[in-house]
């Protein structure tokens, strides 16, 4: 019931211009605006007890800090040439995942969660399929 009700919000979405890849680019830019700002929110101390310099939610996601930790810890080892040790540490998958973003981002954007969007981003995006 509910695929067919979304088939048929869809159907009506393509007949009044947005199509789904219009839709996803929607999407996309109210994910990367949202995390600015709660970034923005971190980064100037405006709700202390909620977001971290980092933009990390430590109030009601606390385990998000261990993870930042764990992907920070990560990033650095393929600098260092120590590929073997980056998959043998025991970190969670998606921490290794975050820590790549880390990596590939840290230099210009900071080891935050503006340099974690990316995958969030692709992440997000899944959650209409």
């Amino acid at each position: 019931m509910a695929k067919t009700a979304r088939a048929f919000a869809a159907i009506r979405a393509v007949k009044n211009g947005l199509s789904p890849v219009r839709l996803l680019i929607a999407a996309t830019i109210f994910h990367l605006a949202l995390t600015v700002a709660v970034f923005g929110l971190g980064w100037f101390g405006l709700l202390p007890g909620t977001f971290d310099r980092n933009g990390i939610a430590v109030s009601f996601a606390s385990d998000g800090v261990d993870f930042h930790d764990g992907a920070a810890k990560l990033s650095e080892m393929p600098g260092r040439g120590d590929f073997s040790g980056w998959v043998s540490e025991h970190q969670p998958f998606h921490v290794k995942l975050y820590s790549i973003c880390d990596t590939l981002f840290s230099a210009l954007l900071g080891k935050n969660i503006i340099s974690a969007e990316p995958l969030n981003v692709f992440y997000y995006e899944e959650t209409f399929y």
